[in-house]
């Protein structure tokens, strides 16, 4: 962050000055997002940036936002805030129902076991699986 050792360990700790120069630099240093950072703290809540961190979702948020000034401009001030409401609920639906899909295979693959759905998708987990189950009873 091209920063001292001590302003750094402030900066981090929640201290200092806050400028959007600073969050930057801390976003590319850690790898996270930098608005989902400016927006935990909007909301109250550091675990948003933590959750955005990899995805990157409000970086992409604000990104979109901002291609669709570009294109469309001051024409935005048109914009009925129920379609905006509407727009965006369908948008978090559509991205809920892919975070459920993701939890119901996660908890089939737990419910299964790894060797098992491995095996699906791998020749050489079956032999696998046999081994664990050889080595388990073994023991």
């Amino acid at each position: 962050m091209d920063l001292p050792l001590r302003t750094y360990e402030l900066f981090e700790a929640g201290g200092g000055r806050l400028s959007p120069d600073r969050v930057r630099r801390f976003a590319e240093a850690t790898d996270s997002d930098p608005f989902a950072i400016v927006l935990s703290i909007a909301f109250g809540d550091a675990e948003f940036a933590i959750a955005c961190a990899d995805t990157k979702l409000a970086l992409i948020l604000v990104m979109h936002l901002q291609g669709f000034f570009e294109d469309r401009g001051s024409d935005l001030a048109y914009l009925d805030p129920p379609n905006i409401i509407g727009a965006f609920e369908r948008i978090f639906k559509e991205l809920g129902s892919k975070l459920d899909d993701n939890e119901a295979f996660l908890q089939r693959w737990f419910d299964d076991g790894p060797a098992r759905s491995a095996s699906d998708r791998c020749p050489f987990a079956a032999s696998a699986a046999r081994t664990d189950r050889y080595v388990s009873r073994s023991r």
